[in-house]
């Protein structure tokens, strides 16, 4: 499957039931004939890429089944066709199969290397795609994968996670994106490639370490023999003569040897150091200058513009000139005098990552230093000026006396030497007038207080500036996911757990190699996720990183409604059957309304026959009655 497969005691053995035969088990393991490993038209290191493909697509649809949650597809019925005879695969069969398969897997991986090791095979990241979060699995291109111990490549890493812009979630998202785009992919790439050099070439970066270490030893060493043996002090005689300083040649010869191999692998260390960095730094500024001045695009065929612009971005490293510097020291150091090689101290105090923050404070603010300095220098012109206007003698300072001076250089001088450190002193008459008072009150003032109290000011603000920044930076990788931003305390308020969620979920290293993964792979087999995070970044919008955002947390959620929504549904399917009992109820009473209405209809038609009859009977009965009395008249 991988290189490390050849060794034994790194191989994943499956886990086979010991009460279950089955006959040709996938579980078996694969005897590679010979033919296979000879076969000149499908090479071995082919067939080991395909296995890892294949082995990243099985993980990939584990990872995937096993992230979903249950409540999501747990009522869920699948149509099929009438003849599909096949078995299926249940939810109860993938968690057997998680257990006895996946779970083994990647324990057996991590207790052989680490729990990082399965992140440099297969990546896993999750991005917005219009309203939705999708997570997307894809194989590791095989440049970081053969450079996973790489030293310089997890020290860029390490170095961005220290420069990125941190001001707000989405000035983090579009610099790590930009970084990553601009000066990732080029320098992963370049250091790739000089893995087709030969020894020692091809492994640049464990030379430049062992160089680095090796000369911090010897700087150490040379240092400490020179305590020991270095006689005398202040001499007249030339700096290359050392012999007499040193009480016999034996200390002579051992310095010597010590100072040869310091500059040899002085050397060794600069030139790998140009071998893998200032060939990427060239390149990449040329390209950077070629996307700024798209209309003069045509002077890099020029071969001595082109050199003149290689030359610029050569000298502007600042590491190789500081990588010179040293080199310098150390070769004055064998050739000159030892005592050169007490400047190497300086790079191992920067090898101290507290000492490394003090001398960041210095260097950081230099212009600010400088600017004091020289208002520190004016201001002592000032009242040397002054004091020659309303002074009849001079003064001079604790450390020395400089009344004496002659000229207006030599006492400015004197001043730059002496004055930042005491206050003027009057030799000659040291009584205390008016104009001394406040000579002297505005010198100590100024000059000795103020002046001094903003220079240290300056460093220690810097200082504590720095250090407060990288103790931000620190809470926010161990409190804080890069990518999505939800705080520790915001993950594990919805049972999710950090340290699983920064190094699965949202492991920020898994979206850089991501962006390097589509720009190595075929356009053509781009799926639908990765063909749209490309336009995205061809688009310059980095959109798709889930800001604020993340599956489980939404996964969780739905999850929650879907319950929420199958309480719903029962209760509506309740509230149904009420409704239509109630509407066959009042069928019922239409019904029985309508023979109501009819009944009464007759009923009515009825008693207006009868009213008519008894009308009639009546109307009868009136007629006999007169007539009775027309008779009973006559």
């Amino acid at each position: 499957m991988y290189s490390v497969s050849t060794q034994s005691t790194w191989e994943v053995l499956p886990v086979q039931d010991d009460d279950i035969v089955i006959k040709s088990d996938t579980a078996d393991r694969v005897i590679r004939p010979k033919r296979e490993v000879a076969c000149v038209s499908y090479k071995l290191e082919e067939q080991k890429d395909h296995c890892l493909e294949i082995c990243a697509l099985s993980y990939s649809v584990f990872s995937a089944v096993i992230l979903v949650p249950q409540s999501l597809y747990k009522n869920t019925v699948i149509s099929r066709p009438a003849d599909y005879d096949r078995n299926i695969y249940t939810s109860s069969h993938w968690q057997a199969a998680r257990n006895k398969i996946f779970d083994h897997f990647v324990d057996s991986v991590q207790k052989s290397h680490n729990n990082k090791y399965l992140h440099f095979l297969f990546g896993q990241i999750e991005v917005v795609r219009g309203s939705r979060l999708q997570r997307s699995f894809f194989l590791v291109p095989r440049q970081i994968r053969v450079l996973k111990d790489n030293t310089l490549v997890h020290g860029w890493q390490e170095d961005l996670l220290l420069r990125v812009e941190r001001s707000s979630p989405e000035a983090q998202i579009d610099d790590f994106a930009e970084r990553v785009l601009q000066y990732y992919v080029s320098f992963v790439r370049h250091q790739y490639s000089l893995l087709s050099k030969p020894w020692p070439f091809n492994r640049a970066g464990e030379v430049i370490s062992f160089c680095i270490k090796l000369t911090m030893v010897t700087t150490v060493v040379i240092n400490g023999i020179m305590l020991k043996v270095y006689g005398g002090s202040y001499s007249d005689h030339s700096v290359t003569v050392t012999n007499t300083h040193y009480p016999n040649h034996l200390s002579v010869h051992a310095l010597s040897c010590v100072a040869s191999v310091h500059l040899f692998f002085s050397i060794i260390w600069v030139t790998f150091y140009m071998l893998t960095k200032s060939g990427w730094i060239m390149d990449t500024g040329i390209e950077e200058w070629r996307e700024v001045h798209r209309r003069e695009e045509h002077k890099l065929n020029n071969a001595a513009f082109r050199s003149w612009l290689k030359l610029q971005y050569f000298l502007s490293d600042t590491q190789l000139i500081y990588n010179l510097g040293l080199l310098l020291c150390s070769f004055l150091g064998l050739y000159v005098n030892f005592l050169f090689n007490a400047v190497n101290m300086y790079d191992l105090c920067q090898r101290s990552p507290i000492l490394q923050k003090v001398i960041e404070s210095i260097t950081s603010s230099w212009d600010l230093v400088a600017g004091t300095m020289f208002l520190g220098f004016c201001l002592q012109y000032a009242f040397v000026s002054v004091s020659f206007m309303i002074f009849g003698k001079g003064y001079g300072f604790a450390d020395k006396n400089t009344s004496g001076c002659a000229t207006l250089e030599e006492c400015l001088m004197a001043h730059f030497d002496y004055g930042f450190r005491s206050a003027p002193v009057w030799p000659h008459d040291p009584t205390l007038t008016a104009s001394r008072f406040f000579f002297d009150y505005m010198y100590n003032l100024i000059v000795i207080l103020i002046m001094a109290a903003i220079i240290s000011g300056i460093i220690i603000d810097n200082f504590t500036e720095l250090r407060e920044k990288h103790q931000t930076i620190l809470e926010d990788m161990h409190s804080k996911c890069f990518i999505c931003s939800l705080t520790k305390a915001e993950l594990e308020r919805k049972s999710q757990k950090f340290e699983n969620h920064i190094l699965r979920d949202h492991y920020m290293w898994s979206y850089a190699r991501f962006l390097l993964y589509l720009e190595e792979i075929n356009p053509a087999m781009l799926s639908g996720p990765e063909s749209y995070v490309k336009q995205k970044i061809k688009d310059n919008n980095m959109g798709f990183f889930p800001i604020s955002r993340c599956i489980a947390f939404e996964t969780s959620d739905v999850g929650e409604e879907h319950l929420e929504r199958e309480v719903r549904v029962k209760d509506f399917d309740d509230c149904k059957n009420n409704i239509s009992a109630l509407k066959q109820g009042m069928e019922e009473t239409r019904k029985t309304s309508q023979a109501f209405h009819t009944e009464t209809k007759e009923l009515k038609e009825s008693m207006q026959a009868a009213y008519a009859k008894v009308q009639a009977l009546q109307k009868q009965m009136l007629q006999e009655d007169d007539t009775q009395k027309k008779a009973k008249k006559r």
